[in-house]
This record gives C-alpha cells, structure tokens and sequence, in this order.
C-alpha cells in the first residue's frame, strides 16, 4: 500500500512496485524542471489498475517545488476522493512505499 500523508489525514492506495519505482523516477525528473525556465512540463500521472489514482500539478504557477501542490484524484467503483497535497510530501511518501505496510 502507498500511503499519502494529506493535510487533514491519510489516504492507503493499493499500489504495485513496479508503479511506484516509475512514479518515483518521474517525481525527480519533475522535481529538477524547477531549475529550468518556464513553460515547464505539467506532472500527469495516472494509475489505473486495482483503482484509478491520477496525481496532477502545473509548476508554471509555483515558485519552487517546494511550494507546489498536487491535486491528487482517487476514484474506485463505489468512493472517489479529490484533495492537493504538498509536493514535497508527495516525494517523501513515494520514498517511503517499501517500508509502508
């Protein structure tokens, strides 16, 4: 399970290996488009296995990474759950997914 600390909460996503290390890869490679001029490219990550999982944020419209929000969509048959969280969180939670239960 991923596990995505949110501002007022948690949210546990069933979440493979294989979909975490390519998350992981692209997070960094959008964390390092902040040193670059804008227009930046967008993060559009999208999961759609077990259950749908898309991870969304513009850098054109933050600062610094450190800064950024991703608005985090999360939706099964029966529940879907839209909220942002800090990207930065975002990085650390992904780096933690094999040591979440």
């Amino acid at each position: 399970m991923l596990v995505l600390n949110l501002p007022a909460g948690s949210l546990r996503v069933a979440f493979s290996a294989t979909a975490a290390a390519d998350l992981a890869h692209q997070l960094q490679i959008f964390k390092h488009s902040w040193q670059h001029t804008p227009p930046r490219p967008e993060l559009n990550f999208i999961y759609d296995e077990t259950l749908y999982l898309e991870l969304f944020c513009n850098p054109n419209i933050w600062p610094s990474p450190f800064a950024a929000q991703v608005l985090v969509t999360v939706r099964h048959p029966q529940i879907q759950v839209r909220t942002q969280m800090g990207f930065m969180q975002l990085l650390e939670d992904v780096a933690l997914y094999p040591s979440q239960g």
